[in-house]
């Protein structure tokens, strides 16, 4: 095991650089995500932090953090005392531990004047936060999504069956939903096992904000959300009725922030969690007759950049799949000459399957994919080079 003493000197020389070199004034968000970089090419990840009572000068420091380093063999030790600094810096270097969620807890309390051993305690039984790439890796099959709890929309038919068999096939118990009860209880008969079917109909605003909590109860929790449901009202622009654009609005783009929203609750209480969201090749190319639809899976793929930047820090990734053409009865009851065509958009001279867009899902889903968010991967045969 590493020697304490150095560890904690490491910790705090590691915090003082960034109180020299950047200086007061900059966001804390910016601080915190600078010092954890540094933590972590210095071999730490940060696991958790909670509030600890601290005095300096007299005065206490209500912004004073423990947090939790992950070293090697995962020990925990509390250092009681780092050398004296002014209470403008003492603030400064609490506020960028504040959190660097990592592994070895370190308690670091301004108030001394030398650096001390101080107080040490050492257990055994600390389970870190985040996994090492050898646990990741090493030691199981990639991919693997045992012990996880998945919720997926638009779940019986199409892409959606494909996403749910493969995830189950991974591991994951899932809760599938869909707004047909019974094609959808057809469904998970048909993947066995301990899955739930959750019947819900996305544009009933009130419907969707009970539906992830129904998959918690249901499920003893939410590891993975995978938002496919989506609708089509297809209409040139100036045909298009209000409802039509509405409702696609409605079920596409605020159904799926809805269920974000809840579901990153659940997931930032356990320090981790997978948000993946299927948006379209359309949304980032546009087709004609489709205003409403490409609308909507654009702001998906915003919605979703902006969602990775508020909960990454929590363990938390957010992407998106987005699809080409996928084969289906619709396309396979095209004309020859009309499907010859389709055919000649795309590089690979084929359509697309569902599982070719699940594959894509389950690698997002699983630990292999935990530094990847913010991201959309493009499943469409190379017919747009995003």
């Amino acid at each position: 095991m590493q020697d304490l003493e150095a560890i904690s000197a490491d910790v705090v020389d590691a915090a003082l650089r960034l109180n020299r070199d950047l200086g007061p004034g900059l966001l804390e968000s910016v601080c915190e995500t600078v010092l954890a970089e540094m933590l972590a090419r210095r071999g730490y990840a940060v696991a958790r932090q909670r509030p600890v009572d601290i005095e300096y000068d007299g005065m206490r420091l209500e912004c004073a953090f423990r947090i939790d380093l992950l070293v090697e063999d995962c020990s925990l030790v509390e250092i009681k005392s780092v050398e004296r600094l002014n209470a403008a810096h003492a603030k400064q270097l609490l506020t960028y531990l504040r959190l660097t969620r990592q592994p070895l807890g370190l308690l670091i309390n301004f108030g001394g004047e030398t650096l001390k051993e101080g107080h040490r305690r050492i257990a055994s039984d600390y389970t870190p936060f985040a996994p090492s790439r050898e646990s990741r890796i090493g030691n199981r099959t990639m991919f693997d999504l045992q012990g996880k709890t998945a919720l997926v929309t638009g779940a019986s038919g199409g892409i959606g069956s494909a996403i749910a068999k493969a995830l189950a096939e991974r591991g994951a118990r899932l809760a599938v939903s869909g707004s047909n009860g019974e094609k959808l209880e057809s469904f998970r008969l048909e993947l066995g096992g301990d899955h739930v079917a959750l019947q819900c109909d996305l544009s009933d605003g009130a419907a969707v904000d009970q539906l992830v909590p129904r998959g918690v109860e249901a499920l003893g929790g939410l590891d993975i959300l995978v938002n496919n449901a989506g609708v089509t009202r297809d209409n040139l622009a100036m045909r298009m009725k209000d409802e039509e654009w509405d409702q696609v609005i409605r079920v596409n783009l605020e159904a799926a922030f809805r269920l974000c929203r809840a579901a990153m609750r659940p997931m930032m209480k356990a320090r981790g969690g997978r948000i993946i969201t299927i948006t379209s090749v359309v949304g980032a190319t546009g087709n004609p007759g489709q205003a409403n639809y490409a609308a909507s899976k654009a702001g998906l793929v915003g919605m979703s950049k902006a969602l990775a930047q508020e909960v990454a820090s929590r363990g938390i990734t957010v992407n998106c799949v987005a699809p080409g053409f996928i084969a289906s009865a619709m396309t396979e009851a095209l004309p020859e000459a009309q499907r010859d065509a389709l055919l000649g958009r795309i590089p690979a001279g084929r359509l697309g399957e569902g599982d070719d867009v699940a594959a894509a899902v389950v690698y997002l889903a699983s630990d292999e994919a935990a530094y990847v968010t913010g991201q959309t991967l493009h499943v469409n045969g190379g017919m747009a080079m995003l």
